[in-house]
């Protein structure tokens, strides 16, 4: 069952944000999170990442985390 689960969540994730892994893997977390405010913190990541590259910003991951450029 988990396997199957699995691939569903990759399919959704690569469906949703094709080309972009850090996106995939923000969503990817927040559909696998049993926490609800782990969820919404996720949602706002996802959505302050679209918003940053709208005005010309990225999103970066670093080994501590996400950094702005």
């Amino acid at each position: 069952m988990k396997k199957i689960w699995d691939l569903k969540i990759r399919k959704s994730v690569q469906k949703e944000f094709p080309g972009d892994p850090m996106l995939q893997e923000l969503h990817e977390l927040r559909l696998r999170s049993p926490f609800s405010s782990l969820k919404s913190n996720l949602s706002k990541s996802l959505c302050l990442k679209k918003d940053l590259e709208r005005v010309g910003l990225k999103l970066v991951k670093t080994q501590e985390g996400y950094m702005v450029q």
